[in-house]
């Protein structure tokens, strides 16, 4: 299909190659006279991901040539007999996984990052290149494909346009998009609940939903109690229950219909007031610990205010003593000049007694 009417063209998340970031931009303004612009937007992690790989490859992607990397492809193809086809490369579609039936399945732990061929490790070098240069995006494009040997493009820039988000930096402003929900999209670290308290929750609910039955739908035999809340609604329940603690969980961490309105307010009171009668051991453990060190801290902040209080009446005294004067004087040594002072009643207590005095 081509639609040639598109003026914007928006990639959530970079693909996997340069040629392929090609190809999907391709698709915007096919009209020679229209002017489009392309967003790619990346998270903060990818970013510095590609700039990291753009500094220890810089040196490579700026002096490579393109004679070296169709000589490096033919010796990888000859060793792994899979021969590279540059527009199926460049027409990847990164979404769609091909599942062979009759293959053996295979173990995929965690992302591919080692190129197949040196014409793909070459992409993605642009790649990188061309998300984390500070320079003008157009270079990594042009240096790519050799533009500088070609003939000039039937459909030059118009001049007074914007070129990219480096060179015209006032044209494209950066758009911080964070992702929130009303509701909490993962619940939080819970120790396992004990046997004792998993038969008693689960024993709650099930009467819970038995007596919603008879308030809300009584005279009626189609809808049971399992309706209103399922069993494998109770399992979640009875396994998170420490976690639960308004009715907003039921919104994605236990999917629950019926939890959004009244059910969900009655059903947390419910957890709550059995979780009061089963503690968790450990959790009473640490708190206990955690009162205990405070006492240790208190205790130990009054022993300090204690010291300084004592300190302080013992200057007072002190002050109170040693100003005490005969109206005498007496010399001294100070710094080995003698000088006179005014003599203390206390001066014979001022110095430490001799050891040789008996």
């Amino acid at each position: 299909m081509d639609f040639r009417d598109v003026k914007r063209v928006v990639l959530w998340h970079e693909p996997r190659t340069f040629l392929s970031l090609v190809q999907k931009i391709g698709r915007c303004v096919r009209n020679g006279a229209d002017i489009g612009e392309a967003v790619i937007f990346i998270t903060k992690t990818s970013y510095k991901q590609h700039v990291l790989d753009f500094d220890v490859n810089e040196e490579t992607v700026s002096s490579e040539t393109t004679a070296n990397i169709l000589e490096s492809a033919l010796e990888d193809e000859d060793t792994n007999n899979a021969p590279v086809d540059r527009v199926d490369a460049i027409d990847v579609d990164e979404a769609t996984d091909t599942i062979d039936e009759s293959s053996k399945p295979k173990s995929r732990r965690g992302k591919r990052k080692n190129a197949v061929s040196a014409l793909e490790a070459r992409d993605r070098r642009y790649l990188s290149y061309f998300i984390a240069t500070n320079r003008c995006r157009r270079e990594p494009w042009d240096e790519f494909f050799n533009n500088k040997n070609k003939m000039t493009g039937l459909y030059p820039r118009p001049p007074g346009f914007p070129c990219c988000d480096n060179c015209n930096p006032e044209s494209f402003p950066v758009e911080n998009i964070s992702l929130s929900a009303p509701y909490p999209l993962r619940a939080g670290r819970a120790r396992e609940p004990s046997p004792e308290l998993r038969n008693a929750l689960k024993n709650a609910l099930q009467a819970w939903r038995d007596s919603v039955i008879d308030r809300d739908y009584a005279n009626q035999s189609m809808i049971v109690g399992e309706y209103i809340l399922d069993d494998s609604v109770i399992e979640s329940i009875v396994t998170r229950v420490r976690t639960i603690k308004n009715p907003n969980i039921f919104q994605h961490v236990i999917p629950w219909g019926y939890g959004r309105g009244k059910y969900g307010e009655e059903v947390v009171k419910i957890v709550t007031d059995v979780e009061s009668l089963y503690p968790d051991a450990e959790m009473v453990a640490r708190q206990e610990a955690a009162r205990e060190q405070a006492y240790q801290r208190l205790e130990a902040a009054s022993e300090k205010e204690k010291l300084a209080k004592l300190k302080r009446i013992y200057e007072a005294c002190y002050d109170a003593v040693y100003s005490v004067k005969t109206g005498g004087t007496v010399k001294v040594t100070r710094a080995g000049v003698r000088v006179e002072e005014p003599e203390r009643r206390c001066r014979h207590f001022l110095a430490l007694p001799r050891r040789n005095v008996s």
